[in-house]
């Protein structure tokens, strides 16, 4: 059962966690947590110590949430290619990309030979984990290692860290309501 259950008072946590283990889907139950939470949807606020970070994740996250830490508030969620580029023009920002995907794995491949040359997204992978800029955004569903990835000093600067609470489950039902 979620942490954040334990915050509500006795008589309506009863309520939500009989009709949580009376559900056997992953989805309906999914469903059930959010209809219960007491935040629902969280605006960012400042969090000054570690303790009061967890209580927040406690009250927003889910199990099976996934976490992002960035080390600088950015105006829009958007992968490291498509930021502070000159040209909005997305082939000229491809074009970059693909230049600095083809001379990493130039100069990687005596280095990685545990990856297939033809093996595109594990070199993107790759290229992701040294910090080079791609088309992806690093998840993680351990929330401190992004408070980590959102401290970290060698990072870009420090001005106002910044972790993302996601939830995918919430990201499929979007998507399969906006089919129907």
């Amino acid at each position: 059962m979620e942490d954040w259950l334990l915050e509500i008072e006795e008589p309506e946590r009863e309520i939500i966690e009989k009709k949580y283990v009376n559900t056997k889907s992953y989805s309906k139950r999914v469903e059930i947590l959010y209809e219960h939470h007491p935040k629902g949807c969280v605006s960012p606020q400042p969090v000054k110590h570690l303790d009061e970070y967890f209580k927040c994740i406690r009250l927003t996250a889910i199990d099976s949430s996934w976490f992002r830490g960035q080390s600088k508030e950015y105006k829009l969620l958007i992968p490291k290619i498509y930021r502070n580029v000159e040209s909005k023009d997305i082939n000229t920002i491809l074009s970059k990309e693909r230049k600095y995907f083809f001379e990493f794995r130039r100069r990687a491949k005596s280095l990685v030979t545990s990856i297939d040359e033809n093996d595109l997204w594990s070199w993107y992978f790759l290229i992701q984990h040294y910090g080079g800029p791609t088309r992806l955004l690093d998840w993680t569903s351990n929330a401190g290692v992004a408070l980590f990835m959102a401290l970290d000093s060698d990072r870009e600067s420090s001005e106002n860290p910044i972790v993302y609470i996601l939830s995918p489950h919430c990201i499929k039902k979007l998507r399969i309501s906006r089919l129907g």
